[in-house]
Formats: C-alpha cells, structure tokens, sequence
C-alpha cells in the first residue's frame, strides 16, 4: 500500500481517449458531474460511481473526488493588533521557521546552492513546535504563538477541476471487453444519475469522451441524412417542375431497395 493514498488509477490519453488493452481499444464510460463544490456532490459522485458498477460488464468505477488535505489556519487575536502584528507579518514568520529563509547563495560547480536558515529537522516535523514558536512583534518582543493566534486544522482542496467555467467531478467505469454496449448502458443509467443530479438543484452532468461522441456522430449523421433529402427532393423538383412528384419518388426509393434485396435473395444472387 502507497501510505497517505486515497486512490490509485493509471489511465491512458493517447488515441484521442481511446484506452487500449491486448489487441483491442476499449473507451471509457465517463461523464462530468458539474456544480459548485459540497458535500452533497461528492456523495453523489461517489453513488453514481457505485451505480455504474453494478452494471455487468463495467469494471474499475471511479469518481475523481477531492477529498482536500489538511491545512493549519491561523487567525489572528485581537491582542495580536494590540502588539502590532498582522497577518502579513505573522505568516512570514512562520514560514520562517518551517520553510527557512536564505542567508547565502554559494556557486559550485556552476550551480548555484542556497544556505537556509530554519528551524532543525526534528522540530519542523513535529506539531507540538507551534505550542513553543515564539514571535517577533514590531517592538523587539517575543510572545508565544498562542498568545497572538488561534489555530485550527481546516481542509483545504488539493486540486480544482474545471471545464467550460464550470467546476467539475469525473465519472466513469471501463468496460470488461468490447463486446460491452456502453452506449446501451448509458442510455439505461441517465435516468436514475439525473434523479441522482436533481437531490441538489445546482448540479447537473454530461457525459464525455466516447458517449459524448457517440451522440455528435448520430447528430451529424441525421442532419446530413435530412441535408440529402432536401439536396435530392430539390434535384428531382427542378426536372419535374412539381413540388409533389419528387415526393412520390422519394417515397418509392425504400420499396425500390427492398425489392432489389428480396430480388437478391430470390435469385441467390450474393
């Protein structure tokens, strides 16, 4: 086990999304969940990965949720105003102490070495070092942290995903082979993540990658079928000088394949 890990996912981005296992591609079955960060959406995200799982032929779920890391945030007292500290000043001393500050720059070997100046290893390691770190006032003095600061464990968030300006949670599942209908699944799963989606009225989702391209292609599919017959209806109008003849014989085109098919097969003509 990798200590500290939450997750550990390896995925490929080559092939325009495309995934490759053994001598086949496989795509992903991934979608956005989009919204302003809460609780609420990561435990969405984290049933509609749950959900996706349960669908036979979808292995590997995931839900890229930011669990954030935890941070030490100090405010300052209102006696920290009486001494003259600011936030500014409070901070800067602090990473003072635990990042250190450059008292010397040598040059060796053409590569410059930086000489820092900070607390030992030992007390930067340790958190019980704040209980003792005493700071500098802009009159000499030096008062304990404490005296001067509250502080307190928050989460802080370790990365921040977007897409189209909008905050975003990846959700997905890889198929078992490529005999799997992620289409197929998708189409069944909408309804139930959108019931999902509607618990909080600021998140919404969309899918991406080979679902969402799936559904460009069927979109460009029926706009150029529907471009043809207007392309045809207007060829065949102008010879005809009608408008509802070139309708009869767009009519009779279907039949007309038909019947060359059923004529094929008659004939066993391959």
């Amino acid at each position: 086990p990798i200590p500290g890990a939450i997750s550990f996912t390896i995925r490929s981005e080559s092939l325009g999304g495309n995934k490759r296992r053994g001598d086949y591609l496989e795509e992903a079955l991934e979608l956005e969940l989009r919204g302003p960060a809460s609780a609420k959406k990561k435990e969405i995200a984290e049933r509609i990965a749950d959900y996706l799982e349960s669908f036979d032929g979808i292995t590997s779920a995931w839900a890229r949720v930011n669990y954030g890391q935890d941070e030490l945030e100090f405010t300052l007292k209102p006696r920290a105003m009486e001494l003259g500290l600011t936030q500014q000043s409070l901070a800067y001393q602090i990473r003072q102490a635990f990042y250190g500050e450059e008292a010397q720059r040598l040059l060796r070997d053409a590569e410059d070495i930086r000489v820092m100046v900070r607390l030992p290893r030992k007390a930067r390691e340790s958190l019980h070092t704040l209980d003792r770190l005493r700071i500098r006032t802009p009159a000499g003095a030096e008062v304990p942290l404490s005296t001067v600061a509250d502080v307190t464990f928050v989460k802080s968030p370790t990365f921040i995903e977007r897409n189209d300006r909008a905050e975003v949670i990846r959700v997905g599942g890889m198929p078992e082979d490529e005999t799997v209908d992620i289409v197929g699944i998708a189409r069944e799963a909408t309804p139930v993540i959108q019931e999902m989606v509607n618990e909080d009225s600021d998140l919404s989702f969309v899918f991406r990658g080979y679902i969402a391209g799936h559904a460009e292609s069927r979109r460009r599919t029926i706009i150029g079928s529907v471009a043809l017959l207007f392309a045809l209806y207007a060829l065949l109008a102008i010879p005809f000088k009608s408008l509802l003849q070139p309708i009869y014989v767009l009519l009779a085109v279907p039949f007309g394949i038909i019947g060359a098919l059923v004529g094929h097969i008659v004939m066993g003509i391959t």
